[in-house]
């Protein structure tokens, strides 16, 4: 009977902790959604994913709102598509602008100063929230397939293209909404925590915006040693900064380069010019931070190159005979927290603002 009794009071309190956990889900979708569920997506016939045309909807996070309008093509840009001499920006949610209005991006700002004296490029902002480099060499693909007149491409590289490249398809578009893909991923595990992480919002609410954001993290940091729990996810993001690198590592690096490569080979092959940029997030830009949290975990210092990814990224462009823009010195010249929004770490105005003009004065 005892043992009965325990086990009815066991399954009481799991339905009871399932209830609260489906009744806090409901009211943060409700009352404090992120823009993760907005219905702003489409599907590509070939899997990939990129934003509506003609949006025009509001873009909320914990620390910003702003409008999002796209054009006829789905590029995030208010002024009507016109298909010649396109100058497209291509990257992830950096390049797509989260956080920020269209005329404060560093696209924007980029055309604005390009086209100072006399219109000369036709500069589009054709970046999606969630891509990797494979998810950017198949949307140029299908841009040149749609008979596109592309003349530059600007591509914008950051760290999470290296996790995110060996996880695609990440997403999943379902009523206009990106959702975790439950599609094979040959050698690799999707754990319990992405699967969340990705689906649920009470997830990325409490990891995000209460955990990420404050002083928490670093309790649980030093309370748990889950690395997870610390600056940017250290426990697969040192492993690309690490002079001696795991498999998992060289794997993340090798298919990089596999896929800028493809994405250089395309453009030179459909007479495209193609400029590359690496954009120091927060491993380079909080060196100090970063040390600390190697100290935590007892790393040694000499064992990691901060630096080194930057330096990585230009070695693959040049060799394969695209322009790298170096924007890190002019980022690092302005290294403290007003260039950041905390929770994501994306650019507000003023790193927009330097960025902006660090890619047209280093363009040029």
């Amino acid at each position: 009977m005892k043992i009965k009794g325990l086990l009815i009071n066991i399954l009481v309190l799991c339905v009871s902790l399932a209830g609260i956990f489906l009744i806090l889900e409901f009211g943060i979708r409700l009352f404090l959604p992120s823009q993760r569920h907005s219905a702003m997506y489409a599907s590509e016939k070939n899997g990939n994913h990129l934003v509506r045309p003609r949006l025009a909807l509001r873009y909320n996070q914990k620390e910003f709102s702003h409008d999002i309008i796209s054009n006829s093509m789905g590029f995030r840009n208010r002024r009507e598509f016109v298909n010649d001499n396109l100058c497209l920006f291509i990257g992830d949610s950096f390049t797509f602008g989260s956080g920020v209005d269209e005329e404060e991006h560093y696209s924007s700002i980029f055309s604005r100063l390009v086209n100072w004296d006399a219109p000369t490029m036709n500069v589009c902002n054709a970046g999606v929230p969630g891509y990797s480099t494979v998810n950017e060499y198949l949307a140029l693909q299908e841009m040149i397939r749609k008979g596109l007149k592309i003349r530059r491409i600007i591509l914008g590289v950051d760290i999470s293209d290296f996790n995110e490249n060996p996880l695609y398809p990440i997403y999943d578009v379902l009523d206009g909404r990106l959702v975790f893909s439950t599609k094979e991923k040959p050698g690799i595990t999707v754990t319990l925590m992405n699967f969340f992480a990705a689906n649920s919002e009470l997830v990325n609410f409490v990891y995000y915006r209460v955990v990420h954001s404050s002083v928490l993290k670093n309790l649980f940091s030093s309370a748990t040693k889950l690395k997870y729990f610390d600056i940017n996810l250290p426990d697969r993001n040192l492993q690309l900064f690490a002079e001696k690198k795991g498999s998992d590592a060289q794997k993340k690096l090798d298919l990089f380069r596999e896929y800028m490569e493809k994405i250089i080979d395309l453009c030179r092959g459909n007479g495209i010019d193609i400029s590359v940029y690496y954009i120091p997030t927060i491993q380079e830009a909080y060196r100090d931070a970063y040390r600390d949290t190697l100290k935590t975990y007892r790393l040694d210092e000499k064992d990691y190159n901060l630096s080194s990814l930057n330096t990585f990224v230009r070695e693959v462009c040049v060799k394969r005979g695209a322009r790298f823009i170096n924007i890190k010195d002019d980022i690092m010249k302005y290294n403290d927290e007003r260039l950041y929004y905390t929770v994501d770490q994306h650019f507000n105005r003023l790193g927009n603002f330097v960025v902006g003009i660090s890619l047209y004065r280093r363009f040029k």
